[in-house]
């Protein structure tokens, strides 16, 4: 099975998230010389006089993706990933993604709402309780290149993370599809490009959310279930 084939673009015209055989954005490497997994929206650009002419240009928002680790802390390669089954409901717009890694299950539902620019995925396996399957979030300087992203210009752009706390009031968390006794952590990234200025929302149920490196954020669940809902512009 040839896995550079194996990826999927979700939401419209207006907001697009391209994500891979794993429900998001996890090995970008395999995509880069091809179609590479970005975040963009067309209501987001960036310009500037010493790039693409001066023209103003989509960029990708973020790469948010899966980490896997083995028993001892390594992150795992594309191939420790196989029996690979992926599915589009086309009419909701769900992805549903079964795969496992190192023989141990997983299963991914990724949705898009396009409207509000938000991206939620859920997964299930044992490896997500063992803090072994996280959600990374990075954000990448603009570029004009097909990837949309340079990741060697951290000192020109800025991210800061603020914790919001519990993100839902009473009876909120049904409308999320999800139990009223769960816990939910909420936080945002303020973002600062150039003249640009963003908040990205980060909410997570039963989840840590918390910063790694500049411009790089992570979500690992306290179980063996991680719910994680992204939402750009806020």
């Amino acid at each position: 099975m040839d896995k550079k084939k194996l990826h999927k673009r979700l939401g419209d015209g207006n907001f697009v998230f391209d994500v891979d055989f794993t429900g998001l954005q996890s090995f970008c490497e395999l995509y880069e010389d091809d179609v590479p997994l970005c975040t963009t929206a067309a209501w987001e650009v960036h310009s500037s006089p010493h790039l693409n002419n001066g023209s103003p240009y989509k960029y990708n928002l973020a790469r948010i993706g899966f980490v896997f680790e083995d028993e001892n802390g390594d992150i795992l390669p594309s191939f420790a990933v196989a029996d690979i089954v992926q599915e589009k409901d086309e009419t909701t717009g769900v992805l549903h993604s079964r795969f496992s890694v190192n023989g141990c299950e997983c299963y991914v539902k990724t949705s898009v709402c396009a409207k509000s620019a938000t991206i939620t995925a859920e997964a299930e396996s044992s490896l997500i309780k063992r803090d072994r399957m996280y959600v990374n979030i990075v954000f990448p300087y603009p570029s004009p290149e097909k990837n949309g992203s340079d990741w060697l210009s951290d000192d020109r752009h800025k991210s800061q993370l603020r914790h919001l706390g519990d993100a839902c009031e009473a009876g909120a968390a049904a409308d999320l599809g999800v139990d009223d006794d769960e816990e939910f952590n909420e936080s945002k990234v303020e973002r600062v490009i150039d003249d640009i200025r963003m908040s990205v929302g980060i909410k997570a149920k039963n989840a840590r959310i918390g910063h790694r490196l500049v411009h790089k954020y992570f979500v690992k669940a306290n179980g063996d279930k991680l719910w994680v809902e992204v939402r750009f512009g806020l």
